[in-house]
């Protein structure tokens, strides 16, 4: 893999070709993307989070398609960095950019509670896949490379290729806006719940009983507008969804197996903890 120097190098050529108006771009892409759970961005950071450079900071607005699964990441505003497909693995969050031929791109962001390692590195990640390819390190997952460099997930090979790429680059600090995030449970690197809402946070429309649940857990909610909700597992794979129409709704949860659930009213964005036995 390539050292920080090589990096170095490599993003000054890139600028290079673009200050010349080239628009050079990675040759490595990938039959599919890198198949675990799809996971929604704005369920783990809200739906901003800043990053702190040096003495820049950026923020980042997250909104997520629940018809079509994508995930999109918006610097500043108006820039939109990322659209595509969001699957996590070993604690690296996979971004699977779909391609106008049908193929993806695929770089690797790892999220800590309070650093962010790779954001906005995805053509660099691109270009030094390129060179792993060029190098012979890639040939399990080589297709073809005729034009292109075609690859093919292979999970071992594409599982340590995305953990060293990451090692080339520096954390970043990691900012939570609290002003949008206190209806969102950060769930850690551990998999734990931590800053779960208060009351002082914001007047709940939403209550659950038993909490703990064993088979029938039945919602309440204050507001007569109907509620989507749906309910995630602590690996954000999503394990049910629904309407709430009714003053009281029941949602069986016989069938799931026990462990923590996160229960999400998709238009005000609360959120409360579910507890299965």
């Amino acid at each position: 893999m390539l050292k920080p120097i090589h990096i170095i190098l490599l993003l000054f050529f890139i600028s290079a070709l673009v200050s010349c108006g080239i628009e050079e771009e990675p040759r490595s892409e990938f039959t599919t993307p890198f198949k675990r759970h799809k996971i929604d961005l704005s369920y783990r950071l809200g739906d901003t989070f800043s990053v702190l450079r040096g003495s820049d900071t950026v923020r980042f607005y997250l909104d997520y398609s629940r018809k079509t699964r994508m995930n999109y990441i918006i610097r500043n505003e108006d820039d939109t960095i990322f659209q595509g497909v969001v699957t996590k693995h070993r604690g690296m969050y996979l971004l699977n950019r779909p391609l106008a031929n049908g193929r993806y791109r695929i770089s690797a962001v790892k999220f800590t509670d309070s650093t962010v390692v790779g954001l906005e590195t995805e053509y660099v990640q691109g270009f030094l896949i390129d060179r792993e390819v060029a190098q012979g390190n890639l040939d399990r997952m080589i297709v073809d490379t005729s034009k292109k460099y075609i690859l093919e997930i292979d999970r071992e090979m594409a599982t340590q290729l995305f953990q060293t790429l990451l090692h080339n680059f520096d954390e970043d600090k990691l900012i939570i806006d609290r002003d949008y995030y206190k209806h969102v449970d950060l769930i850690n690197s551990s998999g734990q719940i931590v800053n779960m809402p208060t009351a002082k946070d914001a007047k709940r429309t939403l209550q659950v009983y038993p909490n703990p649940v064993e088979m029938i857990l039945t919602v309440v909610k204050s507001s007569e507008l109907e509620y989507k909700y749906k309910i995630i597992d602590l690996a954000g794979k999503e394990v049910h969804a629904g309407i709430l129409t009714d003053d009281k709704t029941e949602i069986d949860f016989t069938h799931l197996p026990a462990g923590e659930y996160i229960l999400s009213a998709l238009e005000t964005r609360e959120t409360v903890k579910i507890i299965k036995k």
